[in-house]
This record gives structure tokens, C-alpha cells and sequence, in this order.
């Protein structure tokens, strides 16, 4: 009879009997354990999670600012330029309100002076009202700023004249305007339009002027009382497209290609199309560049337009010239042999719709002749043909070499 293992014995057995590698691959709570391998990894990935993470919010960071740097360069821009609108505007005002613009000393009661095409508040009237301001740092470029005045007058209301001001920034495509011409296109589109009700007052209390206050003959009396009526500054600067490649001056259908050219203070891309696409078409060729075929005779109108931006506002504006016929390709009779008692002649070449026809003349055989299209002749031998093509609405007419057709 064996004897008794005490149980103590028995568990200490069967737990040294449990491989040592399967023990190490298991927690005590039954879970599998990690390898240390496996935390590391976990480490690295959470690590370059985090770095990607704070790189984009970098980035984000940078191009904020950036954005917000060239938007505060861009507000003070227009700030300073809106400031010497505002300048110029002031000094029109103080100028008209003694010196009536248009000036006409002889304007009577009789009748009233309906609303002038913007003219130069002050000077001759011959030369843009215009003046420099400066901004900021020394080195700072001059804004220049121009200002129009459109004057409604009746001497016997008590607003005696109503001035409408409209200033814009001097740009050199302004510039190159004449007076009246930059005078209509500012008061279109003011960057700063102000309106002005000036009572001229006789001195002394006298009766009612007949004519327009002179300060030279009335003293003070002009421009005694003004109102502001109104004063609306535009947010956006004025916008004006320079066209910088000129007009063709002999443009013909099916010519020579023009290539067409602009540019605009906003520097963004001018788009350039056809207003007339019977007459010329447009195949844009580059920013701001387009190049101008043409398919018709008459007046080709090319579009400019730029949509201007924060800064800018949008602008427009057109190109005009004439087409006129153009050169048919060249024309070849090539029918060369043939039956003296009947060829029909063809050609190739030419241009447009014109009728084709043809004249003949002896070569060996005197007996040559063209009835329509086919040429006979009264025995073997040649004759020389020539055709015309004769011209259409695009195209002037041509004519072929004479061509040696030699008959059996």
C-alpha cells in the first residue's frame, strides 16, 4: 500500500510542470502580455501622429498670417489713397465754392444752366484738376488723384448752384484720357463723389444776382452759404484697363493674326473675347494675351474685362477696327490635256464663293474657244487658258497663270 501524497506536494508538482515559456506569454489575470517591441511601436506611431498634428497647425498659422499681413497692406493702400481722394475732394470744393466752374459771367436768369459735363473743378479747363499726396515713408510712390465738377445752376433758387464732385486715383490710362473723356469716365465710377449746394447771396442784401457770381466783381458773395448733400466714398479702388498692343490698321480676312495685349492696376488676368465673332475671333494665348483671327469683313469689336477683386472693382473696355477683304489662296487650272472637240477645264484653290470662269488664248491652234466651263478647239494642238475666281463679300477676286492645256 502506497502511501499518501499530501496535497500540498501534488499542486507544487503540477505547477512546475507548466512550460516556463508558456507561463511568460501570460498575464496574471489570464490576459496575454505584451512584448516590450510592441509598447515601442505604439510610442512611435503616437509620436509622429503628434508631430504631422502640430505641423499642419504651423502651417495653418503661417498662411493666416500671411493672409492677414497682405490684407493690412492692401486696407492701408486703399486708406491712403481713399485719404487723398477725400483731400482733393476738400480743396474742389473750397475752389468752386469762389470760383464757379464752368465760369460764364454772361449766364442770365432767363434760363437755367441743366447739369455740365464733368469738367476740371479748377485751372484753364484745358488740363486734368488734379493733385499729389504722399503717404507714409518719404520713399513712398505719390498718389495722384484727379477731380471732376458737373454744375447745375439757378440764379433764383436758393441753392444757387449744385456741384456734383467725383475724384479718382490718376492712373496713367486716366491720364491719357482728355479732360472730358477721364471727366465721364470717373463720374461713372468715383472712387470718392461728393455733392455740394452753394448759395451765392448778393452783397450787401442787394437783389437777386442776374448772372453768375464773379468773385473778382462780387467780393465774397460767391459760395456764402454751402451744404453738403452727400459724400460716398467707394470701397474699392477705381479700376482701368491699359490695352498695351495697338490696333491693326490693315486687318483683312484671313490675314495676318493680331495678337492682342492688356493689363489692369489689379494685376489679375484681363480677359479678352470677341464682340464680334462674324467678323474676327479670339484664342486666348497666355494671362492677359489672346490672339485675334479674322474671318469677316466689317468692324471687329475685342472685349476687355477684368472682375477686379477686394481691392479693385471691375472694369471694362473695348478695341474697334475695320477688316477688309482679304487675298484669295492661289488659284491653278488643272485641267493640261484633253479632246480638241470638248475639255472640261476645273481648278483648285481659291477662296469664298465666287464663280469660277475662264478665258482662252491660241497657242498652236487657232481655234481656241471657252463655252462655260469646256474648252474646244477646231484641231489638235494648245491653247492657253486662264481662270478667275471672282470676289465676295470677304474676298477680293483672283485670277490663275495662264495655264498650257495641250488637246489630242
Amino acid at each position: 500500500m502506497q502511501p499518501i501524497r499530501s496535497l500540498k506536494n501534488v499542486a507544487t508538482r503540477r505547477k512546475a510542470a507548466v512550460p516556463t515559456s508558456a507561463a511568460s506569454r501570460v498575464a496574471p489575470d489570464g490576459a496575454p502580455r505584451r512584448k516590450p517591441g510592441d509598447e515601442a511601436g505604439a510610442i512611435l506611431i503616437l509620436a509622429l501622429v503628434y508631430i504631422v498634428s502640430v505641423s499642419l497647425i504651423v502651417l495653418a498659422l503661417a498662411t493666416w498670417a500671411t493672409n492677414d499681413l497682405r490684407n493690412t497692406t492692401n486696407f492701408a493702400s486703399i486708406s491712403s489713397i481713399q485719404n487723398a481722394a477725400s483731400g482733393a475732394t476738400k480743396v474742389a470744393i473750397e475752389s468752386v465754392r469762389v470760383n464757379p466752374v464752368p465760369s460764364d459771367p454772361s449766364f442770365s436768369m432767363t434760363g437755367q444752366l441743366a447739369a455740365t459735363s464733368p469738367a476740371p473743378c479748377w485751372g484753364s479747363g484745358t488740363v486734368d484738376s488734379s493733385l499729389s499726396f504722399k503717404s507714409g515713408k518719404s520713399t513712398n510712390p505719390a498718389i495722384n488723384v484727379a477731380v471732376w465738377c458737373s454744375t447745375t445752376e439757378n440764379l433764383t433758387s436758393e441753392q444757387t448752384r449744385i456741384v456734383t464732385f467725383s475724384a479718382c486715383q490718376l492712373t496713367p490710362a486716366l491720364a491719357a484720357l482728355s479732360y472730358s473723356a477721364g471727366g465721364l469716365q470717373c463720374a461713372a465710377n468715383p472712387l470718392l463723389q461728393a455733392v455740394v449746394a452753394f448759395d451765392d447771396y448778393p452783397p450787401q442784401g442787394a437783389v437777386p444776382f442776374t448772372q453768375q457770381c464773379n468773385i473778382s466783381q462780387d467780393g465774397l458773395s460767391c459760395g456764402q452759404g454751402m451744404t453738403l448733400e452727400d459724400w460716398s466714398l467707394n470701397g474699392q479702388l477705381s479700376n482701368t484697363i491699359i490695352i498695351t498692343s495697338p490696333a491693326p490698321t490693315a486687318a483683312v480676312v484671313g490675314g495676318m493674326t493680331y495678337t492682342a495685349t492688356a493689363a489692369s492696376p489689379s494685376n489679375d488676368g484681363v480677359t479678352i473675347s470677341a464682340g464680334t465673332p462674324s467678323v474676327c475671333t479670339v484664342s486666348p494665348s497666355g494671362v492677359s494675351m489672346a490672339v485675334v483671327s479674322f474671318v469677316g469683313v466689317g468692324n471687329c469689336v475685342i472685349d476687355f474685362s477684368d472682375p477686379g477683386n477686394s481691392k479693385y472693382g471691375a472694369a471694362q473696355v473695348t478695341q474697334n477696327f475695320s477688316v477688309g477683304n482679304g487675298s484669295q489662296a492661289t488659284l491653278v487650272v488643272t485641267s493640261t490635256t484633253g479632246s480638241h472637240t470638248g475639255t472640261p477645264l476645273t481648278t483648285t484653290g481659291g477662296s469664298g464663293t465666287g464663280a469660277v470662269t475662264y478665258t482662252v488664248a491660241n497657242g498652236s491652234d487657232s481655234g481656241c474657244t471657252v463655252t462655260g466651263a469646256v474648252l474646244t478647239a477646231t484641231t489638235s494642238g494648245t491653247c492657253y487658258v486662264t481662270a478667275t475666281k471672282a470676289a465676295d463679300a470677304n474676298w477680293q477676286a483672283t485670277s490663275s497663270a495662264a495655264t498650257t492645256v495641250t488637246l489630242s
